[in-house]
Formats: C-alpha cells, sequence, structure tokens
C-alpha cells in the first residue's frame, strides 16, 4: 500500500511558509503500513495541479492521493476545480457544507460569513464531502482510475483534524507491507560518533531492514523501517530497538518525553524540583522551548533575558568588576548567572547562557560561535565551553539544545558526559575541578 501526497500553495514553493503537512501525513500513513512513493509541492496554478495530480494516477503502485491546500475562499484557491477537471465532472453547491460554514463562522465571529466563502461548498459532483470540525473549508474525496484522491484545507490543524477520517478511507481491509519501529531519540551526540556506537547492534540485518538516522541539532533519532511480510522481520527490528536503547541508556530522552525539553520537565516534576533560566546570546529561546511544554508551569519559575553587560549587573547582580575583568562571554560570568539566578529565583535549578552568536562579535580569543553553558544545582555548579560552527541561528540552537542536554544528563545522573562541540578541557566544578568524561554509560 503506497500514497502520494500533493501540497498545494505557492506560498510553499516561494518558500513564504514552510510546509508541514506532507511530514504529519506521511508519519501517519507509515504508522498504517502505506508508505508514501511521492511527495510533490505544486504552486496554486490550475495546470500545475492538473499535471501533478495526473502523474500520481498514473503511477500503478499508490493506490491513495492526498491532496492538501487551495480550498480556501479566494481566487487563488482553485484546488476543488482542478480536481474537478482531472476527475470529468462538474461542480455543484453543496447546501449542507453552506449550512456548516455559516455555522462555523457564526459561532467564532458572531456574523454572517463574507460571500465569497460560498466558494468552499462548491464540491466535484459525485463527491464524498468531509466535514471540517475545525475550520471553513469542507474536504472532499473522489475516485479515479480505481484510487482514492483526498482533499484537505492547507491549515496544519485541520488536516490533524481530518486525519482519522482519511485513516477509515485508505483501501484494504490490512495493513500495508511497511513497517517502522518507534523512533528512539537521542541528545548530546553527533551523527557520526552515534552511528559508530549503535554499528555493531545493526550489523547481520536482513535485507528487508533498513536503519534511518536523523540528526537535529544535537539530537539523533532513529528508526529501522522496511517493506516486511510476516512478523520474524518485525520481531527482529523490535529486539535490536531494545537492545540499542539499553546500551545508550544514558543518551536516550524518549522514554521521558516526546522532546527534550518534555522529557526534562517531567524528570523536574517527578523529583519535585523547578528550573529558572537566564540567557544572553539565545535571547529567551532556552524559555521559550521549556514553555512549550504543556504544564510547564510545574517546573519552570522564570527566565531571565540579561542580554546587555548593564542587565546582568541590574538583574542578576553579576559583578562589575567581573565583567570587565573577564567579559560578558567567560566561565566565570557563566558561573556567576547560574549561581545568582538559582539564588534568586530560589529555586532547584538555575540555568545559564551566554556567548557570541555572530555573525559578528567574535575575535581571535573569542571567536564567534563560543559559547559558555552553566548549571548550578542542589550539589555542584558546572560550566563548559563550547565551539559551535554554523551562522547565528546554528548557534543559538546548537546553544540550547546542548544546555538542555546538560540539564538532561545531570537529572539522570550522568552530570559528566561529553556533548558534541565542547572544548576538549575539564568541566570545573563548585570545590574545585573534576576529570573530565568518565565511563560513557
Amino acid at each position: 500500500m503506497k500514497a502520494g501526497i500533493l501540497c498545494v500553495g505557492t506560498e510553499i514553493v516561494t518558500g513564504l511558509v514552510m510546509e508541514r503537512n506532507a511530514a504529519y501525513l506521511s508519519s501517519r500513513l507509515a504508522e498504517e503500513g502505506c508508505i508514501t512513493k511521492n511527495i510533490i509541492c505544486v504552486p496554486d496554478e490550475a495546470a500545475t495541479i492538473r499535471h501533478s495530480l495526473e502523474f500520481l494516477l498514473g503511477d500503478s503502485e499508490i493506490s491513495s492521493i492526498i491532496i492538501t491546500g487551495g480550498l480556501g475562499p479566494t481566487d487563488d484557491d482553485i484546488t476543488r476545480e482542478a480536481v474537478a477537471q482531472v476527475a470529468g465532472v462538474e461542480l455543484f453547491f453543496d447546501q449542507e457544507s453552506w449550512e456548516r460554514i455559516v455555522g462555523f463562522y457564526r459561532s467564532i465571529r458572531y456574523t454572517d460569513p463574507p460571500r465569497n466563502n460560498r466558494r468552499q461548498a462548491m464540491m466535484p459532483l459525485g463527491a464524498q464531502v468531509l466535514a471540517n470540525g475545525k475550520g471553513t473549508a469542507p474536504g472532499f474525496m473522489v475516485e479515479k482510475n480505481g484510487k482514492k484522491i483526498i482533499v484537505l484545507p492547507g491549515v496544519p490543524i485541520e488536516v490533524e483534524y481530518f486525519w482519522e477520517t482519511v485513516r477509515k478511507l485508505l483501501p484494504g481491509k490490512k495493513r500495508g507491507t511497511f513497517f517502522r519501529t518507534q523512533v528512539l531519540k537521542f541528545c548530546g551526540l553527533g551523527e557520526s560518533r552515534f552511528a559508530e556506537m549503535i554499528a555493531p547492534y545493526l550489523s547481520g540485518m536482513p535485507d528487508s531492514l533498513k536503519a534511518a538516522y536523523l540528526p537535529r541539532y544535537g539530537e539523533v533519532w532513529l528508526y529501522l523501517y522496511g517493506d516486511i511480510q510476516g512478523d520474524t522481520a518485525r520481531k527482529e527490528a523490535l529486539q535490536r530497538m531494545n537492545v540499542i536503547a539499553e546500551h545508550l541508556r544514558s543518551y536516550l530522552f524518549s522514554g521521558f518525553g516526546n522532546t527534550l525539553a518534555e522529557a526534562v520537565g517531567n524528570l523536574l516534576v517527578s523529583a519535585g524540583q523547578k528550573i529558572a533560566v537566564c540567557e544572553s546570546c539565545t535571547g529567551g529561546f532556552l524559555g521559550e522551548i521549556l514553555t512549550e511544554v504543556p504544564g510547564s508551569s510545574a517546573f519552570f519559575e522564570r527566565g531571565y533575558i540579561t542580554y546587555s553587560n548593564r542587565s546582568k549587573v541590574e538583574d542578576l547582580s553579576i559583578s562589575p568588576l567581573l565583567l570587565e575583568e573577564k567579559g560578558a562571554v567567560s566561565e566565570e560570568v557563566a558561573e556567576e548567572m547560574a549561581r545568582n539566578v538559582r539564588s534568586k529565583a530560589r529555586t532547584d535549578y538555575g540555568l545559564a547562557i551566554t556567548g557570541i552568536a555572530g555573525p559578528t562579535g567574535g575575535s581571535a580569543l573569542k571567536p564567534v560561535g563560543l559559547v559558555y553553558l552553566s548549571l548550578a544545582g542542589p550539589e555542584e555548579v558546572s560550566v563548559r565551553e563550547f565551539q559551535f560552527p554554523g551562522d547565528r541561528e546554528t548557534v543559538r540552537k546548537m546553544s540550547v539544545h546542548s544546555a538542555l542536554s546538560v540539564l538532561f544528563f545531570t537529572l539522570r545522573g550522568s552530570p559528566h558526559i561529553l556533548l558534541g562541540w565542547e572544548k576538549d578541557k575539564t568541566i570545573r566544578m563548585r570545590g574545585g575541578e573534576r576529570s573530565r568524561g568518565g565511563p560513557e554509560e
């Protein structure tokens, strides 16, 4: 069972909007044993939509086609017209859909919809209408060449709403043969080192199984997949993943949450602890990531954006003499930031970031990408030095993910694990210096 996905929107192909629906749908389809063979993004042009749809219809391996976007009320929303032309049918005005649109509009705007919303009630003749509980545009399904064409609005939250309906429309009573294991997510490792560490546990796999790696700013995600008949290869894949999870348990965060921020949040909550953060070069990004977690008030106390030296002095009581002597981007200032934010917030942990995100501001002694992270906890204060590559966005993202990794390892009882891009020097701790590394767990 294979599918094709067609994403419609000029805003996508011109880079104005990042396409999210294909990733969501292909992931969900994989859970149903259906691999996505093609993902095509096209502008709001009738001819291009038609040609792309005809291409997918002509693929004998594809049994379902999902189209997103182009169902709005404006003149450039022409997906319904293009699909009707390919299906060889006329459009008709669906009164029931219009009544739902009016009811939805009144429920959120307390007024009737503009007249151009009537376009959204136009349906290809013979289509199965799919009611939308999250927006005005209904979806629909038509059949052509024995294939199902499922057409959805382009708003991601609406696509997610439609998933259960889409799942039930997939052809066939049995699951497909495509299989994918649960995704294991690891932090504090680069892709190359990670691949070396797990290589022994992937050797000798049957040809039907393959490994997929996804590096993401200081994280690596792993899963096994394949076009598998029977249960033997499935069981072997699960067994191998269990062995890898056990071998790299110190780095595995997905056992505690879907994101690294969620994982550290759950660990803090389970321990009855809270954290406060202070940020310089990341400008509040760390606090944003932590507070994206639902229920974050249970573990996140407060955050400070101390971008200037003046703010560091006034908000965190950093010594002006220390700033003058060592500079804002220094091991000593990072440590005092972490200590002071923990003290001021009266939390169990204080986490600080200070660095040079670039593209300007660096020097021979302190180049762009130099970042210090400090974590002050109940037992000790650690400071780590990093030299991150890449542009401003990369440095900021790597800083935040590294800070969360340091916190995760500490909460898991492995505070000395070495992270990627970390300078090869001792980790300074309160009460003296302890050697780096320690045994890999």
